[in-house]
């Protein structure tokens, strides 16, 4: 599979006439009488390269998810899941779970899906999981727990007092990158 950043990269790239190769350099072939045209194609690929690495913080959540669950999708005879849903909270807000697997150890895992982890995405895992607490008990079981998936990319970018927060309340981060991890925590 694809991922949709490697998708709009590779349209930039296939724009212009150039390509990607093996060691992942761009590539645009010319000749002598088509030089400052192959110059000035190559100078846009790079800038729009450049643009799609500055692509707001919303659209890049949005790519992460869209990989995510592409993923799952693709390998849905190895995972056994529930996409998407709510669950009200004792302050009566919905709270949005993004999967909730069963594995193979017969726990039920609810999973969130963060792109990356900073102060807010941590307090608002943190609220989920506390005032979800009661009606995770009575529909759930006691066996539940929460873990968030990060992308490769940013996670060892986490700080540390994020991790330590997540992890008194035994809530675990997972490198997507990481599909041995994934496989084994959720499969």
């Amino acid at each position: 599979t694809t991922s949709l950043r490697n998708q709009l990269m590779n349209s930039i790239i296939n724009f212009e006439s150039a390509t990607l190769g093996d060691n992942n350099e761009i590539i645009k072939v010319s000749n002598e009488r088509n030089l400052s045209q192959s110059i000035h194609e190559m100078t846009q690929v790079l800038i729009r390269l450049s643009d799609l690495s500055f692509t707001h913080s919303n659209r890049v959540r949005s790519i992460f998810y869209q990989e995510v669950m592409d993923y799952f999708a693709e390998n849905n005879t190895t995972y056994n899941y529930f996409p998407s849903f709510y669950i009200t909270g004792k302050s009566q807000l919905k709270h949005k779970i993004d999967y909730l697997f069963f594995n193979s150890n017969r726990e039920r895992k609810l999973v969130k899906v963060q792109n990356s982890l900073n102060k807010n995405s941590v307090d608002s895992v943190l609220i989920s999981w506390l005032d979800t607490s009661s009606h995770r008990l009575e529909h759930y079981g006691e066996n539940t727990t929460l873990d968030v998936i990060v992308s490769g990319e940013n996670f060892g970018q986490i700080k540390d007092e994020y991790i330590q927060a997540l992890h008194e309340y035994n809530i675990g981060i997972v490198n997507f990158d990481d599909k041995v991890e994934v496989q084994r925590k959720f499969a």
